[in-house]
């Protein structure tokens, strides 16, 4: 009886520690793929440049193209994401000659073992002009 007990709780934990590492695996490639859309984000919205001022040698963002493209790209980018419903909210920050694009994504619990929550996830990236 002693041996099937023993068993029994060495099952249910590599059970629990498969679970936990597939779902790992699963939070990780989400914030990989987060990460990525942040930076094709702030590379898009950095090329949204007001070409009147940019003629004059002046390095100044159009705010507008680059809020529609930042809507565009999350819209379509939250289905990639492999979440269930995923929602991402997004920020812009315009600093001089840099565009930095920060994005939080909103989604059902990724874990499947109750003792681990992960509902949102946050990543950012800058893009330069030099």
């Amino acid at each position: 009886m002693k041996v099937f007990v023993v068993s029994l709780a060495l099952l249910l934990l590599f059970v629990s520690m498969f679970a936990f590492s597939s779902d790992m695996e699963t939070y990780v490639r989400l914030q990989e793929r987060l990460k990525q859309l942040a930076e094709d984000c702030a590379c898009g919205c950095a090329l949204c440049l007001d070409r009147y001022a940019f003629a004059e040698g002046v390095i100044s963002f159009d705010e507008k193209s680059a809020g529609e493209y930042m809507e565009f790209m999350t819209e379509e980018g939250a289905g990639s994401l492999g979440a269930k419903n995923c929602r991402i909210d997004w920020t812009l920050e315009w600093d001089g000659a840099s565009c930095t694009a920060a994005l939080t994504a909103s989604f059902d619990d990724v874990f499947r073992l109750p003792y681990l929550t992960a509902t949102s996830a946050s990543r950012s990236s800058t893009y330069e002009w030099k």
